[in-house]
């Protein structure tokens, strides 16, 4: 889980480990975020914290990088948890959001809002991302598809379909790096010479084969796993019960 701590290896333990490391990074810091977070307002300052740590940092490793290899230092510089910790805040925020399934009266900071928003179309007519990199435009949109899938849901977004493929997500990660390579190795990805026509067709191709693939894990590897995780942990809980019990019985007697 350090990988993403270093350069040369943030990206070479298995396909996707950047992400692996970021997100235990963050979950090292998630209980003091628990402490410090507790509404919206909060967490949208958190997130413009983010934002700001975020341009400090990477301005000053691109100014100064510590290692002679310039695009594995540029990759290095985008995978990294500090350049990614932003797209975690709104993840923070979109909870008070909707917590309470009601919309509210935010009570945000207005000054900083108007900031942020000029900052924001300075940088859309500039063209030049100096505050919001493209994976962080992505995750605000994300965000406020989400909120409002979150009020009315449509039949064409939320059905048994897109559901089940929720269920599945976790093993459909997983597996679709498989299908990928193999369907690589044997020269089945590419047959247009139209780009977005193979496109299409390619992400057809490897979203049914995965939809497929990942039901079956998901029925027989990942399902037994969780059951046998919830039995480690109610045994532990139990064991923990039974060791309270006996000390307060102890501290009772004595």
């Amino acid at each position: 889980f350090l990988n993403g701590f270093t350069p040369y290896s943030i990206r070479s333990i298995v396909p996707g480990g950047w992400s692996i490391a970021v997100e235990i990074t963050f979950y090292a810091i998630l209980p003091y975020l628990f402490s410090k977070i507790k509404n919206e307002k909060q967490a949208f300052n958190f997130f413009l914290l983010t934002l700001l740590i975020r341009v400090l940092v990477i301005t000053l490793m691109e100014k100064y990088p510590l290692i002679a290899d310039v695009e594995i230092w540029k990759t290095f510089l985008y995978f990294n948890f500090l350049n990614q910790l932003p797209v975690f805040a709104l993840g923070i925020l979109f909870y008070f959001i909707i917590s309470k399934n009601t919309f509210q009266k935010f009570n945000f900071n207005n000054s900083l809002v108007i900031l942020f928003t000029l900052l924001a179309i300075l940088q859309l007519s500039i063209g030049i991302p100096f505050l919001l990199p493209d994976h962080i435009f992505f995750s605000i949109f994300f965000t406020v598809f989400a909120i409002c899938l979150s009020f009315k849901q449509p039949i064409f977004m939320v059905n048994k379909v897109i559901n089940h493929i929720g269920t599945i997500s976790f093993s459909m990660y997983i597996v679709h790096f498989a299908i990928l390579y193999w369907l690589s190795y044997f020269k089945l990805l590419d047959f247009f010479n139209n780009q977005f026509l193979n496109f299409g067709f390619k992400f057809l191709i490897v979203t049914i084969l995965t939809i497929l693939i990942s039901s079956v894990t998901y029925k027989m590897i990942e399902l037994p796993f969780q059951k046998i995780g919830k039995k480690i942990i109610k045994n532990l809980e139990a064991n923990s019960t039974v060791d309270n019990n006996h000390t307060t019985k102890v501290a009772l007697h004595d």
